[in-house]
């Protein structure tokens, strides 16, 4: 991913954990082990309400096995990025998102994968974060 004057990241997309995948559950044991080797944590949250998930409980579960299987890994810089913010009842959701993760310290970055919205953004934040980690 390029971004900042020809400055580049490698973004690794990993599916989402099951509860349990820190006691091998699904390929969870193999995703752990990806993340392992990440610096920063980009957690996409999809607010379509057609999947009938709760994303702020879907973060919790990732967090949970994150800390489950490393207390290092739940400690990695994050970033909150709801995804289809181009959906009307999920661009309805982004208010309750962003005051959640604001009393956590996690910046958010309400996206649309499938317009673009919001992408740039993301992209500048993930890199300002690698370069803190630089410092």
């Amino acid at each position: 991913m390029s971004y900042n004057e020809g400055k580049t990241f490698v973004v690794a997309d990993i599916p989402g954990l099951i509860r349990g995948a820190h006691e091998g559950a699904g390929l969870g044991i193999k995703f752990l082990r990806h993340i392992e080797r990440t610096k920063v944590l980009i957690h996409l949250l999809d607010l379509s309400p057609l999947t009938e998930r709760d994303p702020i409980e879907d973060y919790r579960i990732m967090n949970e096995e994150l800390e489950a299987y490393s207390p290092e890994l739940k400690n990695k810089p994050q970033i909150i990025a709801p995804n289809k913010i181009d959906i009307t009842e999920a661009k309805e959701k982004i208010k309750g998102i962003e005051n959640y993760f604001k009393k956590l310290e996690i910046k958010v970055f309400p996206i649309s994968s499938a317009t673009g919205e919001g992408i740039n953004e993301l992209i500048r934040e993930v890199g300002k974060s690698l370069e803190r980690l630089k410092d």
